[in-house]
């Protein structure tokens, strides 16, 4: 094989990766989990899903064996005809426990895992990632996608939510600035930690903070009961301006009816305006509901807090699951540390499907929205959205509040028009 067809990546670790081993030494990123995706990556961005342009490329491929490789295509076949290889100095390579209630990762909660705990790997050197080739036209394409790959995938557990990135090494001459949608810049830590925990539960506080600000909202509590910080979504808010109320509303009248009239009757002293209340969750209604915050990703058991403290399922005859489409990227950068944001588009039979939501014996059916626009929903959040008035009143001038604004402030100086 020619030297030029091999090509050598330097790549740095910038989070945590959550392994599939956990218990075995020097877990680190794997190439047996890095080629099946940068596979599935080539086969669409590169040869747009198309038999006729990639066939040359895959392995085993002949004129003879060509009918055969087609029908294995058919059935999910991509394997592209290029070596890829990873090595780590396994003294570099640090294992840790993940401590309970880690931010965005909750794999650790439950008495099965005790005695085999999920483990947190980080490598602390860079690490070389290789690919060899015989064909000249891959080995191109490859020189050009894998850092647009690195930009886009992250890997092990949780990686959605930022868990497990890796990046190619600024001193790689190869490296390139991510073109993601947009970034923020966390708060500088120059510490010393002696735990990779420590180290980066800040990281992943404000990632869980800035995905509860898109999905769910906040509603910090406190001993007491007493409510500490408030936040609607803008999936709400986004939906409200189409009149459709979401999901939690609905649940909350189908099994939780008397707790509703009980929050109603205690929140309405504070609304002298009825539409003044119409502009909050506990109080609208629209014109229809639908499941909305699985839009940006499915939540088939949930556990409400206190009062309810309770379990709510969802379930559908079609569809298993749907990972949400926002991702999460950390990258240090000339000593910044960047949280890089971009989003998939939702698959269109997941639109308008139906899920039967049920608490014990008692369910009832609900669609999830008909339509939905990811496109126009991150230019309106980025752009147009007025995310002060989704913090209760309250609320709005504190440290939580300005946190908030400012990493929305970076998120719009930072788009990638």
């Amino acid at each position: 094989m020619s030297l030029q067809n091999i090509l050598k990546f330097k790549l740095k670790q910038h989070t945590p990766l959550i392994h599939f081993q956990p218990n075995q030494e020097g877990a680190t990123l794997r190439a047996t989990e890095v080629k099946p995706k940068l596979d599935r990556y080539l086969l669409e961005m590169v040869f747009q899903n198309d038999f006729e342009k990639a066939k040359t490329y895959f392995i085993g491929y002949t004129k003879e064996t060509e009918k055969s490789l087609k029908a294995k295509y058919e059935k999910g076949y991509n394997a592209f005809d290029y070596k890829l290889t990873v090595y780590a100095n396994q003294n570099s390579i640090i294992n840790e426990p993940i401590p309970d209630r880690f931010p965005c990762f909750f794999g650790n909660m439950g008495v099965e895992n005790i005695s085999n705990p999920k483990m947190f790997s980080f490598s602390t050197e860079v690490i070389e990632l290789t690919c060899k080739t015989n064909h000249r036209n891959l080995r191109d394409e490859l020189i050009k996608e894998i850092p647009n790959f690195l930009a886009r995938n992250n890997f092990g557990n949780r990686q959605s939510k930022g868990f497990g990135s890796f990046f190619i090494d600024e001193g790689d001459e190869k490296f390139q600035t991510p073109g993601l949608y947009s970034y923020f810049l966390t708060q500088p830590d120059n510490k010393q930690y002696h735990k990779i925990s420590d180290k980066y539960k800040p990281l992943f506080k404000d990632i869980e903070m800035i995905h509860k600000v898109f999905r769910s909202g906040i509603n910090d509590i406190g001993p007491g009961q007493v409510n500490l910080f408030y936040m609607k979504p803008l999936m709400w808010e986004y939906f409200k301006q189409k009149g459709i109320a979401w999901e939690k509303r609905r649940i909350k009248e189908q099994f939780y009816s008397n707790i509703l009239e009980e929050q109603i009757s205690k929140r309405e002293m504070d609304f002298s305006d009825t539409n003044e209340a119409d502009k909050w969750p506990l109080f609208y209604k629209g014109r229809k509901y639908n499941i909305l915050r699985d839009l940006l990703g499915l939540s088939s058991l949930e556990n409400w807090r206190i009062p309810y403290n309770d379990t709510i399922t969802k379930k559908s005859k079609e569809i298993d699951r749907m990972k949400s489409p926002l991702f999460y990227k950390p990258i240090v950068l000339n000593g910044q540390s960047r949280v890089y944001l971009d989003f998939d588009y939702i698959p269109k039979d997941f639109l308008g499907s139906e899920f039967i939501i049920s608490k014990g014996s008692s369910e009832f059916p609900l669609k999830v929205a008909e339509e939905f626009d990811i496109d126009d929903f991150f230019e309106w959040s980025l752009t147009r959205a007025d995310i002060k008035t989704l913090i209760a009143i309250p609320h709005r001038e504190t440290r939580k509040a300005k946190q908030i604004l400012g990493i929305f402030r970076e998120l719009r100086k930072n788009i990638n028009y």
